[in-house]
């Protein structure tokens, strides 16, 4: 019996150190639109709710700014892509999936049904947020979620970049 304990122990152990490897490669691989700005243990409320978007909604078009905001080391690390699924141009890494999914909910990611997933119970908080255009109706959607992996269970490919 003690044996099996200490195997299991060791196990979780092999499983978080995993876990937190994968997270610091994956945000020392971020892209160069990946900045970092001062420790603020409360981010500005203006930050999510700004009237800053000059895209006008056109009818047809399905455009949508992502932005994703974290805490990383003390830092807060921000990441933006634009989601252009008509017309369609390159920009987010997974374009096809997150026009799909998004197409499927009017644009609106606040709509998407959340997959299960075994996130850890590690709060990270990441501020997400979408804001654009789809069949010229204007999205505005901002949401923080506890980590990354509860945004990505939440909102699948959208965004995932």
């Amino acid at each position: 019996m003690r044996r099996l304990t200490q195997l299991a122990v060791l196990g979780s152990a092999l499983i978080i150190g995993m876990t937190m490897a994968t997270a610091s490669a994956q945000a020392t691989a971020a892209g160069p639109e990946t900045r970092t700005v001062a420790a603020d243990p409360f981010p500005p409320v203006d930050w999510l709710g700004g009237d800053d978007w000059d895209f006008h909604p056109r009818p047809g078009y399905r455009v949508l700014e992502l932005t994703t905001r974290d805490s990383f080391n003390g830092r807060w690390r921000e990441r933006s892509v634009t989601l252009w699924c008509n017309p369609a141009r390159p920009g987010h890494p997974y374009r096809w999936a997150a026009c799909n999914e998004v197409s499927g909910v009017g644009g609106n990611p606040g709509f998407l049904t959340p997959q299960p997933a075994a996130c850890p119970r590690i709060y990270a908080p990441v501020n997400a947020r979408a804001q654009g255009t789809w069949n010229g109706r204007t999205i505005r959607f901002q949401q923080t979620f506890g980590n990354r992996c509860l945004l990505n269970a939440a909102t699948g490919a959208v965004f995932r970049f």
